[in-house]
């Protein structure tokens, strides 16, 4: 049964980025970003040439029907350029004219902080050098650079969960970022997508089109790379005059996308917390739902401004009164009814009993000691 269509807008906060990881784990995806920034080398940096990648291996170590948990590894070699030539230093004959001039600019005042108000307002950027790599562009073909140029190698492990029913599909790197971030330091990033997809699914009680307009703070939006809804703290309760089944969820959205501000790390996430509510009709019966299902398809993401984001996707409803035992179940709960016999332990002998002499042995002895203790 088709339902209306939810109209809302909604305000994204950016998250803090993490270091050496930031995952985002919810049911059937999973979104891992892995940083690393490092001092490469004691002269100025003047250009980063290019990026290669030698290594993006995994391993699956542990896998079941409702999860499984990833380890793998990724190595880059990445080339740059230092300047040529030393600084000049810088020899001051006169401190006293230096310090004069220092403290006659801090008494300029409303001059000074109205500059600083002006460059608030304005997009943070940076004339340090910077790559950006799709997934198409980052292959193994790529050349280091010209003559001259210095490698940083960085090996950067990553582990995490992928939750869901289905079968997994190869983990994929999405994107690479290399940025000079510093005179001598270099910030590495690499966005990488897991997926766990059930093939054969079964059409939804309720459906219902939502439609919301995301308005993110204290950043700007260059590209939308993707967007992910997680559930939390389910509340029901049955409408008697409508026959319908109120389904009350707190509803958090994760927007990944590329941050158009330079000079740092520009693989974000934003998000914010809100309360959804469903209503399931044809609910005939007043039973307590045994498990609720949801899930989205025909996801639409379109970039409206740099700080505006349209989001419409159609979420189909499934509710379980009763769950169906499949094979793995039914031979557990067998295994569990099963009662084992259990041998009680063996019988232990008693202290020097392998010394000590039968009765009818102590009847033979020819010699005989008795012995009494007065007291």
């Amino acid at each position: 049964m088709k339902g209306k269509t939810a109209q809302q807008n909604l305000v994204l906060f950016p998250e803090k980025p993490c270091y050496p990881w930031q995952i985002l784990e919810v049911e059937g995806e999973t979104w891992l970003i892995v940083r690393w920034q490092e001092k490469v080398s004691t002269s100025p940096l003047q250009q980063i040439n290019s990026v290669c990648g030698e290594e993006f291996t995994w391993d699956l170590i542990y896998d079941t029907a409702e999860k499984c948990f990833y380890r793998g590894k990724i190595v880059f070699q990445v080339s740059y350029q230092e300047l040529a030539g030393q600084a000049k230093s810088l020899d001051v004959k006169e401190p006293w004219r230096e310090e004069h001039l220092f403290n006659k600019s801090l008494l300029r005042g409303k001059k000074q902080q109205k500059t600083f108000e002006e460059r608030e307002d304005r997009n943070k950027g940076t004339g340090f050098s910077s790559l950006l790599l799709n997934q198409a562009e980052f292959n193994k073909q790529q050349k280091l650079g010209e003559t001259g140029s210095k490698v940083w190698q960085v090996v950067l492990p990553w582990r995490c969960w992928l939750k869901g029913k289905g079968e997994n599909e190869q983990p994929v790197l999405k994107k690479v970022h290399v940025a000079q971030v510093g005179l001598y330091t270099l910030l590495l990033e690499a966005l990488i997508k897991l997926e766990r997809k059930e093939e054969k699914r079964q059409s939804g009680t309720s459906v219902m089109v939502e439609e919301t307009m995301f308005e993110i703070t204290e950043d700007s939006v260059e590209e939308v790379i993707g967007l992910v809804m997680d559930r939390a703290w389910r509340r029901c309760f049955y409408d008697p005059r409508r026959k319908s089944l109120i389904l009350s969820f707190l509803k958090k959205p994760f927007l990944i996308y590329l941050s158009t501000q330079k000079g740092g790390e520009r693989f974000l996430i934003a998000s914010n917390v809100k309360e959804e509510l469903i209503e399931v009709k044809d609910y005939a019966e007043p039973l307590y739902p045994m498990e609720v299902e949801i899930r989205t398809e025909k996801v639409k993401l379109g970039l409206v401004s740099k700080k505006r984001i349209f989001y419409q996707g159609k979420n189909f409803y499934r509710v379980y009164q009763e769950l169906a035992l499949g094979k793995e179940d039914d031979l557990a709960k067998k295994a569990q009814s099963e009662i084992k016999e259990v041998s009680g332990p063996a019988k232990r002998s008693k202290p020097g009993e392998k010394w000590l002499k039968k009765k009818e042995s102590l009847s033979n002895c020819n010699l005989k000691m008795v012995m009494s203790i007065k007291i």
